[in-house]
């Protein structure tokens, strides 16, 4: 079995254990639609919903991938120097990495970019700052027809991707409305934190009602740091962090201004992405 590993040095943080698992599957959407689904998960057991990992600023991560699947995989995070790497069918991968600074992350498999990140294998790697909340939106988008073909072996053209269900961790509206670590709650003045990746083949446009929010990391624009706006473009394996400090109170949406991505099958608020944040 091959030892893979990078080394980095530890900024006085803590070593964070993680470990994930290559799963194959079905995923289901908010409308019944199915279609074959990879996840990073938690356990061997599968579920269409990558795991979530999170660390402090400075932290030192020590991470174990198990490839469940019957193909080799990759593992990768995005706009880091972790040097990719490939996961035999049935073998194990050691990923160590430091990551000094607040920031977000998408970790995901590299090979065939970016059919198997497509397919489900993409999650978000949250490095956290100070808060007294923190949120988590992993958007992606899909399309069965596609799916199906990527499953199959089968060559797609992405210039002619159209994608008709869009999914924020796993799940669409009214779904999303349940996930505690999507929609955004808290009280006057708190320090609250939101990541987000778009790991999708789409561009997403996030917008406010009631709040400006200020950009704390942007993977692409990193002179935007700083700024604050209520709407937030995102595209294709971009990653943002933003800080929410409430002013008023009061119970608001939060939706995709690419307003395709508020549908599911071509019906409006039959899925898509569409969150709250509800201060008290």
């Amino acid at each position: 079995m091959p030892f893979f590993c990078l080394f980095a040095l530890s900024i006085n943080g803590a070593t964070v254990h993680d470990t994930l698992y290559i799963n194959t599957g079905i995923a289901t959407m908010y409308d019944g639609t199915t279609f074959p689904f990879k996840a990073f998960n938690a356990t061997d057991q599968f579920e269409d919903l990558n795991k979530l990992i999170k660390v402090m600023a400075g932290d030192d991560l020590e991470l174990v991938v198990i490839n469940n699947d019957t193909e080799e995989h990759g593992f990768g995070i995005w706009n880091t120097t972790v040097v990719p790497q490939v996961i035999q069918a049935g073998d194990t991968g050691y990923v160590s990495h430091t990551f000094p600074d607040l920031a977000a992350f998408i970790y995901y498999d590299h090979l065939d970019f970016p059919n198997n990140s497509y397919m489900g294998l993409s999650g978000i790697l949250a490095v956290l700052g100070t808060s007294d909340n923190e949120f988590y939106w992993d958007m992606k988008t899909h399309d069965s027809t596609y799916s199906a073909e990527l499953d199959a072996g089968d060559p797609v053209d992405w210039n002619t991707y159209d994608p008709d269900h869009f999914t924020i961790n796993g799940k669409g509206f009214p779904a999303a409305l349940s996930d505690t670590l999507i929609n955004v709650t808290g009280s006057l003045g708190d320090v609250i934190h939101i990541y987000m990746t778009g790991a999708g083949r789409s561009m997403h446009s996030m917008h406010f009602h009631g709040y400006h929010a200020t950009i704390l990391y942007s993977s692409q624009s990193p002179g935007s740091v700083g700024r604050s706006k209520d709407t937030f473009p995102l595209d294709p394996m971009e990653t943002m962090v933003l800080e929410l400090v409430p002013n008023q109170l009061g119970l608001y949406p939060i939706h995709d201004h690419n307003l395709v991505a508020i549908t599911g099958s071509g019906t409006y608020l039959n899925g898509g992405i569409l969150v709250t944040v509800n201060i008290q």
